[in-house]
């Protein structure tokens, strides 16, 4: 199962990149979203993903932003929404606009999304209301530190030596914005906030 591409990116339509990573070409359906937020073909990306498996298809999603796929599984496990219907929520508004939406139960404004009616956005807010804070708020320490690979080598260095993985995250969510620091530092960094936790 893929879960995360980290290449050149060779093409970028408003709908679908394809990514090169050592000569294999992956092709990718995004959000609008994540068209933004893509470099120009040429230059490295990572994008977050989720494979989508059926009888007949193996499709890859890609997300720039951890929150985006996060709110993509909650979509497509809400029964009558498929991978095409979440993709167009998710293209119509972003992460934080779309959490106010749910959280606020503005049933109205999900409905004006193509192949959302009236009882599926009702649905929608049913069964995201209480979960879409807590899933905005720990992705959006996720999506900071995914920006940064050197702490994510640090997540791996501290989980190693014994420390769950959330705790890590957390450890290292407000280390100072360096890019010169050093991996070491960072592990000990780490060590520092979590001796204190």
């Amino acid at each position: 199962m893929i879960s995360r591409l980290h290449g050149t990116l060779i093409e970028k339509e408003r709908h679908h990149c394809i990514i090169d990573i050592q000569g294999l070409g992956y092709a990718v359906a995004i959000s609008m979203n994540t068209y933004n937020a893509l470099p120009d073909p040429g230059q490295h990306c990572l994008l977050m993903i989720h494979t989508y498996v059926r009888e007949d298809q193996i499709t890859l999603y890609g997300f720039s932003d951890p929150r985006e796929r996060i709110l993509f599984i909650r979509f497509i496990h809400i029964s009558g929404i498929g991978p095409k219907v979440a993709l167009a929520l998710l293209s119509g508004s972003n992460v934080d606009e779309l959490a106010s939406i749910i959280q606020s139960g503005d049933s109205a404004a999900l409905a004006k999304t193509p192949g959302i009616g009236k009882k599926t956005a009702e649905r929608i807010i049913i069964e995201l209301k209480d979960k879409i804070a807590k899933d905005i708020i720990f992705s959006d320490t996720q999506h900071a530190q995914s920006q940064r690979p050197d702490i994510n080598d640090a997540i791996s260095a501290l989980i190693n030596l014994g420390y769950a993985r959330k705790s890590v995250e957390i450890a290292l969510q407000n280390i100072p914005q360096e890019t010169s620091m050093p991996i070491e530092d960072m592990i000990r960094y780490g060590l520092r906030e979590l001796s204190q936790s």
